[in-house]
């Protein structure tokens, strides 16, 4: 115990008391639970000695708690725990309300991969409870307590005690006495627990054994022999009457719970054993949903924009197993022999922006190129491709720190690019510069990548100087839209392009065409946020105001929902979303029976204490939108998701 500082005292179980502590020497934090031996004569109590042969069994995984030390202390012995901070059992009491959604399946699927992998390795845990699941300070959900465990006879051989769990998650087959039983108990204990969350109090909640019973037999009726035929084979049925009793439709228990949560419930309260689905088998089934591998890429990938992340005939789980491989392969290959790691050269000043210009977007596949676009205040505009390329050993191996091969150059940009933006369809680059006095680009993207070094690409500049916002139309190939200010009056002015790339006799010309100009009220705070949708509205954010013009100035609507300034837009054919400096969240929502684009204002989302919301991220499935927000604090990044569940046409928001 020398090499440990005790600091506080964490709880008492059957067997010892538990301590947070700190190691000396390498100052990390653990939980020690002391176990004394009352008598030499007896040797270490059974249900520890089952707890280190589990932990020993199985081996290092992230969703079962760590057993990092056992070592003798006094009249006693000592186990190292790796320090959690709560339980779930605590979250769920501490909770105002049931756990919402995204809560209940994330802690679903860390103690499913976790029941998983202890019966993948033979381990029947027999006390799952919301107490002994602990989470840690990330959010982590780890397994614990391992003093009912025990090594698993497949063959059904060996006898064991019925008198183990904790009443109100026991199953009914331990209610009944069995002696030889499989993981069926701890499925079913999955069961309760998720009712729990579901719930936010226990399904189950007896007093004792009968009441137990009673309680199971109040929601899933009396057990008949047809249904469960194995019961009439336990000690303890025929020593225990009931009156019939019929069972509870699970929606009529859980109002609140989703179809397919119940489902999922109906699935491990059942009174067979083997009829309970397998932990292994639900992770299995949302493995196969594309769902989570978005939000899995995403999450692995945070530095990736939704944008970016076209897949092309690649799959979300496609693409998140390839690039996983090609990084694990990065991490271990060999410089210079299995990878290739040059640095971008070219550039005189530093890089300012960077943007994909590639119709593939970010390809791991080997089968496109992915390119990007650099400005930087050099004055220079470039363009890369980021290559694969094959070892010694015909291996090929892409690089996450890309081989970059230039491919053209600008030549000299007039004054220092301040901004990149790449054209919907990919075909032209924007870039302005930060001189006042200077119009912005327009490049071919086709002539950017042209192989010859010492030609120009083929660009124009825009008669128009002092920019200050610009915009693609989505629906639009090649349409412009570039806040600036007037040449004659300095007032605002707001003009939209349409670009066209024209061959002639001497090669590739660009043609502009000014479709529309407007200028801003004198009266309106410069915008500092602008979205385009479709190919005629153009959405402003001022301040506190989120104003809608078409091309040719018609103001269509204001809005001023928001207590402080919005900070963050968002726009899409269905709906639009801002934030602000308080990460509070309007979503507006456009009209689907009007033909003109009428926008409405539909849901107020409370944000928290965060200081400001800087940007969205968007995820699309069949049936769910998914809206992450970027959200920072004092030095922290955060992500908060919210769903937009899209039924009948309309849409239903879940925070």
């Amino acid at each position: 115990m020398d090499q440990y500082c005790i600091l506080g005292r964490i709880g008492e179980g059957a067997h010892g008391i538990v301590f947070k502590a700190k190691h000396v020497e390498t100052g990390e934090i653990v939980a020690l639970k002391k176990v004394a031996l009352r008598r030499l004569e007896d040797g270490i109590p059974n249900q520890a000695l089952r707890e280190i042969k589990a932990l020993q069994e199985i081996e290092d995984n992230q969703h079962v708690v760590q057993l990092k030390a056992v070592f003798p202390h006094g009249a006693g012995f000592v186990l190292a725990f790796e320090f959690m901070l709560s339980d779930l059992a605590e979250v769920v009491r501490h909770a105002q309300r049931p756990l919402v959604p995204a809560q209940v399946k994330s802690y679903l699927q860390m103690l499913l991969k976790g029941v998983a992998f202890c019966h993948a390795n033979n381990i029947v845990h027999r006390d799952l409870k919301p107490a002994n699941l602990l989470i840690s300070a990330s959010g982590q959900l780890k397994i614990a307590d391992f003093g009912l465990a025990r090594v698993f006879s497949p063959d059904g051989s060996r006898l064991y005690t019925h008198q183990v769990a904790t009443r109100w998650y026991r199953a009914p087959e331990l209610l009944y006495g069995a002696r030889q039983y499989d993981q069926g108990v701890d499925l079913w204990a999955v069961g309760c627990i998720l009712g729990e969350l579901l719930n936010g109090s226990p399904l189950f909640p007896g007093e004792n054994d009968i009441e137990q019973l009673c309680c199971v037999l109040r929601i899933l009726g009396t057990p008949s022999p047809q249904v469960w035929p194995e019961v009439l084979e336990l000690p303890d049925y025929n020593k225990i009457s009931f009156k019939e009793q019929a069972p509870v439709p699970l929606e009529e228990v859980l109002p609140d719970a989703s179809p397919q949560a119940l489902a999922l419930l109906g699935r491990f309260l059942l009174y067979p054993p083997r009829r309970r689905i397998s932990a292994a088998q639900v992770w299995n089934e949302v493995s196969r949903t594309k769902e989570l591998w978005r939000q899995l890429c995403l999450r692995r990938w945070s530095s990736c924009k939704a944008s970016q992340m076209t897949l092309g005939t690649q799959t979300w789980k496609q693409y998140y197993l390839c690039r996983a491989e090609l990084e694990f392969r990065m991490e271990c290959g060999r410089p210079e022999k299995d990878f290739i790691c040059r640095a971008i050269a070219g550039h005189k000043g530093g890089i300012d922006e960077l943007a994909y210009v590639s119709n593939s977007g970010c390809r791991f596949d080997g089968q496109e190129k992915s390119v990007v676009c650099t400005v930087s205040s050099d004055s220079t505009v470039r363009a890369w491709d980021v290559q694969e390329v094959a070892s010694a050993e015909g291996m090929l191996y892409a690089l996450t720190v890309p081989h970059l091969r230039l491919l053209s150059r600008t030549g000299v940009f007039p004054g220092s690019p301040t901004s990149l933006l790449c054209s919907p369809d990919c075909q032209w680059v924007f870039a302005s510069t930060q001189d006042s006095d200077l119009g912005p680009k327009v490049f071919c993207t086709r002539s950017l990548l042209a192989l010859v070094e010492e030609e120009p690409p083929v660009s124009t500049t825009l008669p128009i100087w002092r920019i200050s916002r610009a915009c693609w139309a989505p629906d639009e190939t090649a349409r412009l839209m570039v806040m600036h200010r007037n040449h004659d009056s300095g007032q605002l002015a707001i003009t939209t392009y349409e670009l066209e790339a024209k061959q002639s006799q001497e090669g590739v010309d660009v043609v502009v065409q000014q479709i529309a100009s407007f200028l801003l009220p004198d009266t309106m705070t410069p915008p500092h946020l602008m979205k385009a949708r479709g190919s005629q509205v153009i959405l402003l954010v001022s301040g506190l105001e989120l104003v809608l013009f078409t091309i040719q100035g018609l103001q269509l609507a204001a809005f001023q929902d928001h207590q402080k300034p919005i900070s963050a837009l968002w726009v899409d054919e269905s709906r639009v979303l801002t934030a602000s400096f308080d990460l509070s969240l309007r979503v507006y929502v456009w009209s689907k029976e009007n033909p003109l684009p009428v926008l409405k204002s539909c849901y107020h989302l409370l944000g928290g204490s965060h200081r400001w919301a800087s940007g969205f991220t968007h995820v699309e499935s069949d049936s769910v939108s998914i809206v992450g927000v970027e959200a920072r604090n004092i030095g922290t990044s955060i992500l908060r998701s919210y769903c937009f569940n899209i039924r009948h046409g309309s849409d239903d928001c879940v925070n």
